[in-house]
C-alpha cells in the first residue's frame, strides 16, 4: 500500500482538519457511484481511517521510522538507485489511470501549505523522522535514506564530556544556592527587624539571583546537550549547541563557592551573637559563662552586621551611600 499521506495528497505534518479537507474531495470524486475506480475508493478509506487516528497514526509514523533507518542497506541501495536512474513520477499511487483521472499531481491541502522546513530541534513535535516524507518529485526526499545522508551516526565525543563538566558545574551551583538560602533563613529567625537593614536583606536576595541564575544558564546548556544527545540516538539530524565559554563558568562557580562560603562564617558569627542576645534577654543564664552586658552584646552584633554589608557590597560591586549618620 502507498503511503496514506500520498494517497490522500497531504504533508506528513498536516493537522486533522487538513487530512478531512483532503479525505472529503478524494473520496467523493473516487466514489464507484460517480465512475470512480474502486482500487482508488479503497485506498483512499484505508488512508484516512490511519491518519484520522492519532494513535493509528503515530503506530504508522513509528514503523516506517523504523524500516528506513540508514542500516537498512536494502532500502539505501534502492534508494540510490531510483536517484541514479532519475525518478521524476510527480503522483506515485499504484491506481493511477484513466479510471482514475486526478492521478497527475497531489491534491493541495485546504490551507496555504508551505514545503517542511529544514529540521530544527523545535520544529516540530515528530521531527524530519517522525513522519514519512514527501513522495513526489521536486525538492522533497523520496525516501528517508535521503533525507538522513548528512546524519552524523553518534554525537561528537565533546558532547558528552561537556555535558559531564556541566552537570557538576549546575550540581554544585544549586549546593551554593541552598548554602545561602539557609543562611537568610537562619537570619530570619534569630535577628530582629531593626538589627539588619532592609538594605542588607536586599543585598542578600541580589546574591542568592544571581547565584540561581548561574545554576539557570548551566542547566539550560545541560539540556542543549541532553538533547543534542538524544536527537543523535534517535537518528534525528543534530544542530551542534552553540559555542559556549565553559572555562568562564568553571571560574563562576569556583567564586560563587568561595562567596557562599566566607559568607557563611560572618553569617555565622550574627546568628550565634543575636541567639546568645535572645536568651539574655529571655532571662535565660549561660552555664559556666562569663557575664557580659547587653550593650556589649548588641556593639558585637552591629559589628558583625556591618562586616556582612561591607563584604555583600564588595561581592554584587554596589555602590554604598553613605547613611545620615556616617554623612554627620
Amino acid at each position: 500500500m502507498a503511503s496514506p499521506y500520498t494517497v490522500l495528497g497531504v504533508f506528513y505534518d498536516a493537522d486533522y482538519n487538513a487530512i478531512k479537507s483532503a479525505y472529503s474531495k478524494l473520496v467523493l470524486r473516487a466514489h464507484p457511484d460517480k465512475g470512480g475506480s474502486p482500487e482508488a475508493f479503497i485506498q483512499i478509506q484505508q488512508a484516512y481511517e490511519i491518519l484520522k487516528d492519532p494513535v493509528t497514526r503515530a503506530a504508522y509514523d513509528l514503523k516506517q521510522r523504523r524500516q528506513c533507518r540508514p542500516d537498512n542497506k536494502k532500502q539505501e541501495s534502492k534508494t540510490q538507485q531510483q536517484h541514479a536512474q532519475g525518478d521524476t513520477r510527480a503522483w506515485d499511487t499504484p491506481f493511477g489511470g484513466p479510471d482514475f483521472p486526478f492521478n497527475a499531481s497531489p491534491p493541495q491541502p485546504s490551507f496555504n501549505a508551505q514545503p517542511p522546513p529544514s529540521y530544527t530541534p523545535f520544529s516540530t513535535f515528530h521531527g524530519p523522522g517522525g513522519r514519512p516524507p514527501w513522495q513526489g518529485g521536486g525538492t522533497y526526499p523520496s525516501t528517508f535514506a535521503q533525507a538522513y545522508a548528512h546524519i552524523r551516526p553518534n554525537p561528537p565525543a565533546t558532547h558528552q564530556s561537556e555535558f559531564n563538566t556541566v552537570l557538576q558545574l549546575r550540581k554544585q551551583a544549586d549546593l551554593c544556592i541552598g548554602r545561602v538560602d539557609n543562611m537568610i533563613k537562619d537570619l530570619r529567625m534569630t535577628t530582629t527587624t531593626d538589627e539588619i537593614s532592609e538594605e542588607t536583606w536586599c543585598h542578600l536576595r541580589h546574591l542568592k539571583l544571581r547565584l540561581v541564575n548561574r545554576a539557570v544558564e548551566l542547566l539550560a546548556r545541560q539540556n542543549a546537550l541532553q538533547m543534542c544527545q538524544l536527537q543523535n540516538t534517535l537518528l534525528f539530524c543534530c544542530e551542534t549547541p552553540p559555542a559556549w565559554d565553559l572555562r568562564f563558568y568553571a571560574q563562576a562557580v569556583s567564586d560563587d563557592d568561595k562567596v557562599s562560603k566566607e559568607l557563611q562564617g560572618l553569617v555565622g558569627s550574627i546568628v550565634g551573637t543575636a541567639a546568645y542576645l535572645r536568651r539574655r534577654q529571655a532571662g535565660v543564664k549561660e552555664l559556666g559563662g562569663m557575664e557580659v552586658d547587653d550593650d556589649v552584646v548588641k556593639r558585637v552584633l552591629e559589628d558583625a552586621v556591618y562586616d556582612m554589608k561591607r563584604f555583600l557590597v564588595g561581592v554584587l560591586s554596589v555602590p554604598e551611600y553613605p547613611t545620615d549618620e556616617n554623612a554627620a
